[in-house]
């Protein structure tokens, strides 16, 4: 049997709570502000986005995650068909990361409005989640490949004279 590789354990551990605690502890609302009393077309809204950070909701991402990110890095490290699971759950970790990141650099602000009502939404559009999911599965699955544990052969005799 093999035995695990504690910094690969470690390290998934870290990265995996720390994704988690942004997940979970990071969040945004948007909202318009009408600044004349103008009515019809000639109204001028100003879109405005708040993001707010919750250290005690951050900390249970965090000890939510780290478990998660334990059980990654020891499948990861294994070999055989649990070290392939592992590298397909790494794969998809960086899917999680490809949208997560997709969702905070491509969001943008909209403002609808109409005759009595004004809208504001503020998020990315579904074409850049689908390209930062992608992106992070691919990059998420070369990473896994190119840094997977190698198996070092040590019996000297099988080394030709």
């Amino acid at each position: 049997m093999q035995k695990p590789l504690t910094p690969r354990i470690v390290s998934c551990a870290l990265i995996v709570g720390v994704l988690f605690s942004i997940f979970i502890g990071v969040s945004a609302s948007s909202a318009g502000v009408v600044l004349n009393s103008e009515t019809g077309a000639n109204q001028r809204v100003t879109p405005t986005v708040q993001t707010e950070f919750s250290p005690i909701l951050a900390l249970i991402g965090f000890c939510l995650g780290v478990p998660i990110g334990v059980m990654l890095g020891f499948l990861w490290g294994r070999s055989g068909l649990v070290g392939a699971l592992g590298i397909i759950l790494i794969s998809l970790l960086g899917g999680f990361v490809g949208l997560m990141g997709a969702g905070l650099f491509g969001a943008e602000t909209r403002v609808a409005m109409s005759d009595t009502a004004i809208s504001v939404e503020h998020g990315p559009s579904n074409s850049v989640l689908i390209v930062g999911a992608a992106l992070g599965t691919f990059l998420g699955a070369l990473c896994a490949w190119w840094l997977r544990p190698v198996k070092v052969d040590t019996d000297l005799h099988k080394l030709p004279a």
